[in-house]
């Protein structure tokens, strides 16, 4: 027993639909006017049916993925939960469980179900590793969401997404040089973001204000001064140990 979901038609209108269910029920979900719709009577023909075959998984796995569509999150949860306790080896509903918890704003459980569904996928998804970096970024754990966004940079390093959040994460650890450097490269990808714009002129304002008060720095070499923006770049890039180890040796500090 199934019913199918229809996601396109033809040049005249009518559905694609195998020959041998023309007479039986279909959702059909093509028609972007009816799409609310549509999902509201799929809520109503899987409900029957998993309280016909409650010991269908899927089946309760997709009536909560209906009603997390239709934004009814405690009742998908139930749902969910009760797919869970039939089959828990599974990585959808552990994500669409993962997103109800992240829109109750719950991200210790959202985090939880993220990890679940990153466990039981074949491949890294990108999606799911995005939504647990936002995740854990939320709970303050900005190490750790680094660790999985860097994942799609392996994959997709020119991702507008990745790019972003690893602007905001810098952002938020105070990199304020390498945060500016992310939203600039995720600015080229889409230049009207307002967001991105934002962040980066608020992490180009930041860096302003710290490298301000840094102390200019002379060359022996060449005499010159080293404006404190440049040493800025270089603390973070080479870390503070550069700064009091190789530096000293080559520059004295401008009068």
């Amino acid at each position: 027993k199934f019913i199918p979901i229809i996601t396109e038609r033809d040049e005249n209108g009518v559905a694609y639909v195998p020959t041998y269910i023309k007479t039986r029920i279909y959702i059909d979900l093509s028609d972007d006017s009816k799409y609310e719709e549509e999902y509201e009577k799929s809520f109503f023909y899987i409900s029957k049916v998993v309280i016909c075959e409650p010991s269908w998984s899927a089946g309760w796995a997709f009536l909560g993925k209906i009603q997390l569509k239709l934004n009814l999150l405690d009742d998908a949860l139930i749902s969910l939960n009760k797919s869970f306790e039939i089959f828990y080896n599974t990585e959808h509903p552990h994500y669409d469980a993962g997103m109800i918890y992240f829109e109750k704003h719950e991200y210790e459980k959202a985090e939880n179900e993220f990890k679940v569904a990153l466990q039981f996928s074949s491949i890294l998804k990108n999606e799911y590793l995005l939504k647990l970096s936002i995740t854990l970024r939320k709970q303050g754990k900005f190490d750790e969401a680094i660790k999985y966004l860097k994942m799609i940079e392996q994959k997709n390093s020119k991702s507008f997404a990745f790019l972003f959040q690893m602007g905001r994460l810098n952002f938020l650890k105070e990199n304020y040089a390498t945060a500016k450097d992310y939203f600039e490269r995720s600015i080229k990808i889409n230049p009207k973001n307002e967001t991105a714009n934002n962040f980066y002129n608020m992490a180009n304002d930041q860096l302003n204000k710290v490298t301000n008060n840094l102390p200019k720095y002379k060359l022996f070499t060449s005499g010159d001064c080293i404006l404190a923006r440049r040493m800025h770049y270089f603390y973070e890039k080479y870390g503070k140990n550069w700064i009091l180890g190789d530096l000293p040796s080559i520059t004295k500090e401008c009068n």
